[in-house]
């Protein structure tokens, strides 16, 4: 399929929704799961043709993605995926610890329900699949089913609010993730504490649950800083 026949599907699906707001969608997708890094040119001509549609809806897409934070805007130059220094970084890091708590509350009240069964389910599945792209080496895979894990909470959450704000901080963070990865075990590390938030949802513990996120966010952020303290001294270097 197509991404046009794609996006004539969605068009189908979601009447009285926006082609700017499907063309936001689509381009955020592309950011959270690593398929557009930071600093990559993003350019009107591309998606125009990509998704066949005029000007008018992508530059409103654009300009949505910037006020989300996920884009920035160069004089002469264009879009660009947008790259947060090391103080932005960890802005979204206190905001994440925020979200956490209260995605950790909301996890616990809405337990042994159909669709929160479900989720454990699907949780457990991309599990899996993470552990399938550790083994590969392939840190791009990872990073879209480490974004379908937390997508999958979210989901369990039921809060439409807290997922769409978390999503946008995920998404800010994205190339910062997936370079993040590289660093020796950290996939097979971050895969570990999945399968530790499992246990502690399915054992409806929360108090564990809060110090997983904790553990789980103090790790990824301390690889961040590791990656941005090394490309620094490359530079240097250079």
């Amino acid at each position: 399929m197509t991404e046009t026949t794609s996006l004539a599907t969605d068009l189908e699906l979601l009447r009285g929704t926006s082609i700017a707001s499907l063309v936001r969608s689509k381009i955020e997708d592309e950011i959270i799961s690593g398929l557009r890094r930071g600093g990559d040119h993003v350019t009107e001509q591309e998606l125009t043709s990509k998704f066949r549609i005029s000007r008018g809806p992508v530059r409103e897409a654009l300009r949505a993605l910037e006020g989300q934070g996920l884009l920035e805007q160069k004089k002469n130059k264009g879009w660009f995926v947008k790259v947060l220094d090391q103080y932005e970084v960890e802005c979204v890091f206190e905001m994440r610890a925020i979200l956490d708590n209260g995605l950790a509350a909301l996890l616990m009240s809405k337990n042994a329900t159909r669709s929160w069964e479900e989720g454990l389910k699907n949780l457990k599945r991309q599990v899996a699949d993470m552990d399938k792209a550790i083994q590969a080496n392939d840190t791009g895979h990872y990073a879209q089913h480490n974004q379908a894990f937390h997508d999958t909470l979210l989901g369990m959450a039921g809060n439409d609010h807290l997922a769409r704000t978390y999503r946008n901080l995920m998404g800010q963070l994205a190339s910062h993730v997936v370079n993040s990865l590289t660093i020796g075990n950290a996939m097979k590390s971050s895969n570990a504490e999945h399968v530790e938030m499992i246990n502690a949802i399915s054992d409806g513990d929360e108090k564990r649950l809060r110090q997983i996120f904790t553990s789980h966010r103090v790790e990824t952020l301390n690889r961040m800083t590791h990656v941005s303290n090394r490309s620094a001294a490359t530079g240097k270097a250079n």
